[in-house]
């Protein structure tokens, strides 16, 4: 996997496995062109996604589509194992209607497992590692097609935790993600929430790690990038779309977070007639 600034760009399928003793706390957003499972062994853990802030707790699994903006904040130690894929990938073993099936458990950003499901599961990522990418006759297609199975079959065990103590900034971020092509500045949210701009500054930055402009441009960029990949706008018409008043400033931001201008971008990461980000 190849990072450039926030968006790490996978291999066709990839596998790993860590365990953090210190807190582990990203700076800013990150999404990958691909899909990422998150298989949490042990301790708790907490993502910030585009639209909610997430709790997990050991044998919780979580789900990422391709460009879709998450990052950690944890404090404990934990352990994970996390599987990253392309398109490309399922398009070698399965035709376009089992790929569709298959990916139904994206649908969901958190899956609780319990104990005996994560375990079987645990063992054919333990068979997945014993694999090599490399040969022809590698069964990893095989394995992985089992713990889609296994998470689409769970999928509705648990619903999604949210943390109750941020019920607040749940709300900004969901107003976010629904305005932020509408927002023009900060006192936009603070009065929409009653609250005075430095204490929402304060209380956005001291919760989720960001400043919120820095957030509502991440979102910006986010769309942006689908609307790239899957229009044949202008970028200039991108621009205006997403909120951004000034095509320029656009294209600062969005190279300052991708490493690319939007027509490179646009030219590189282009979808096959099938890909669509979900």
């Amino acid at each position: 996997m190849v990072e450039n600034d926030n968006i790490y760009y996978c291999t066709d399928f990839s596998c790993d496995s860590c365990t953090h003793i210190k807190s582990n706390v990203m700076p800013k957003f990150h999404c990958h062109d691909g899909y990422e499972i998150f298989f949490l062994e042990s301790g708790p853990h907490c993502f910030i996604t585009e639209d909610r802030i997430l709790n997990m707790s050991t044998y919780d699994v979580a789900l990422f589509k391709p460009y879709q903006n998450h990052r950690s904040k944890n404090k404990f130690p934990y352990k994970r194992t996390c599987i990253y894929f392309t398109d490309k990938f399922m398009e070698q073993y399965f035709k376009s209607f089992a790929v569709d099936t298959l990916m139904l458990c994206f649908e969901q950003n958190i899956i609780s497992l319990g104990e005996d499901p994560f375990r079987e599961v645990m063992q054919l990522i333990s068979k997945i590692k014993t694999e090599d990418l490399e040969k022809h006759d590698n069964r990893i297609f095989l394995y992985l097609a089992e713990i889609l199975h296994i998470l689409y079959e769970n999928r509705f065990k648990s619903p999604i935790k949210i943390n109750d103590n941020r019920t607040n900034i749940t709300k900004i971020i969901n107003f976010i993600c629904n305005n932020y092509n509408k927002i023009n500045s900060i006192d936009d949210i603070a009065e929409q929430f009653y609250l005075s701009k430095y204490h929402l500054c304060r209380m956005f930055k001291e919760k989720t790690g960001f400043t919120l402009v820095n957030y509502i441009n991440s979102v910006r960029i986010q769309n942006a990038c689908e609307k790239l990949l899957n229009s044949n706008e202008a970028v200039t018409e991108i621009a205006i779309e997403c909120g951004f008043n000034s095509c320029a400033y656009f294209c600062h931001v969005f190279k300052r977070s991708t490493g690319y201008t939007p027509n490179d971008f646009r030219t590189i990461y282009e979808p096959t007639p099938r890909h669509q980000l979900r």
